[in-house]
């Protein structure tokens, strides 16, 4: 669907034609979020494109508006080599895009989670929005053992890695840039004292001291009573 209007700049100057975005390519004439379409509304003299971007399982980038094929297939489980032929990666739909502008949706994302938490590991969502909560219940939530006021997150933005420490416990999370997760975010989710006490050599001497003291006390009591 292609979308045009004309809007007056002032009463002086006349009416103004406002900029045409094809929606998902001339979808009109062709097949929606395709090169063919993203070409056609070039020639029909549109000066802007709105596609839909999804992350198929290989990590590529391909352009369809739908989490799913026809026969019902799931796209972020598919590799690049089983997608169809008429869905393009985003560089090909940007290639057929020259000369216009494009706004570009994104419908899924990946993530990662690791640490303290039931489920870690990469995490693919059929979404453009999710926040800090529920991406870790994603993961199956939080272990005992993690630290919530300590929580890290990893961003790449134009090269560089920024780190962002949230307290989950405290509603100032809701102001922090990495409420919202984006696109490739790592979440660690630190050990608490609890965790650490657990992998240290002093619970490890504990347990063995426990477990003499309770020998000797065996002992004493059987000698006691054969006396």
């Amino acid at each position: 669907m292609t979308i045009a209007r004309w809007v007056p700049h002032n009463r002086n100057s006349g009416p103004v034609r406002a900029q045409v975005m094809a929606h998902r390519g001339a979808s009109a004439a062709e097949r929606e979020n395709t090169t063919v379409a993203f070409t056609r509304a070039r020639e029909l003299n549109s000066d802007a494109v709105e596609l839909d971007v999804r992350l198929c399982a290989s990590g590529e980038m391909i352009v369809h508006h739908n989490p799913t094929l026809a026969n019902g297939k799931v796209l972020a489980t598919l590799n690049i080599a089983d997608i169809p032929d008429h869905i393009p990666t985003l560089a090909d739909a940007l290639d057929a895009c020259a000369g216009m502008w494009v706004n570009i949706e994104i419908k899924n994302f990946k993530f990662t989670v690791l640490g303290q938490v039931k489920a870690p590991g990469i995490h693919t969502v059929s979404t453009d929005r999710l926040t800090i909560l529920e991406a870790i219940g994603k993961a199956g939530d939080l272990q005992i053992t993690g630290l919530r006021n300590n929580v890290l997150v990893v961003r790449e933005m134009n090269g560089q890695r920024i780190e962002y420490r949230l307290d989950l416990t405290n509603k100032s999370i809701y102001n922090s840039p990495a409420f919202y997760i984006c696109q490739n975010d790592v979440i660690y989710v630190e050990p608490n004292f609890t965790a650490n006490f657990q992998g240290t050599n002093f619970q490890t001497y504990t347990q063995l001291g426990t477990t003499l003291v309770s020998i000797f006390l065996s002992v004493f009591t059987l000698i006691t009573l054969t006396k």
